[in-house]
């Protein structure tokens, strides 16, 4: 990446230097293993998802972090590197999750008032 520039605008000169390489996305149907983790489900062209597959206590997990045409490839990145944060702290990363959403629901349910 480019010497001296902020994270935002490395990662747009990295997405301007692929366009430029005329490489584009995968669109075979499929599971395209992209490194570290990350893999994009191709189930038809217009039909991508992003995973992230990771083991912990010896059982392999595989987490979805969204439809590849919301989110961009370096919000799946950013997602990853978080994941892979929680794992070296031995959390597993759908856990957490799981125990976000329900500490959110918790919350909405007890501000909920008939009045």
């Amino acid at each position: 990446m480019a010497e001296g520039f902020s994270g935002n605008a490395q990662r747009r000169l990295w997405r301007k230097d692929r366009e430029q390489a005329g490489i584009e996305p995968p669109t075979t149907p499929g599971k395209h293993y992209l490194g570290g983790g990350l893999i994009l489900h191709v189930i038809r062209p217009d039909r991508r998802n992003w995973l992230f597959r990771y083991s912990i206590k010896g059982r392999e997990r595989v987490m979805g972090l969204g439809s590849a045409e919301l989110v961009s490839d370096d919000d799946v990145r950013l997602a990853s590197v978080e994941a892979r944060k929680l794992l070296a702290r031995g959390i597993d990363p759908l856990e957490q999750r799981e125990a976000e959403r329900q500490a959110k629901a918790a919350a909405t349910v007890s501000r909920t008032t008939f009045a």
